[in-house]
């Protein structure tokens, strides 16, 4: 299903910019 494709590019999607926010998050606690 297209649709479900879609769901699951954009939840994936979501999951990266989370990890990505994590990421700079962390970096900028220890003074990276």
């Amino acid at each position: 299903d297209e649709n479900e494709d879609q769901v699951a590019k954009k939840s994936a999607a979501k999951n990266e910019f989370q990890r990505l926010e994590n990421i700079a998050r962390a970096n900028k606690i220890n003074g990276k």
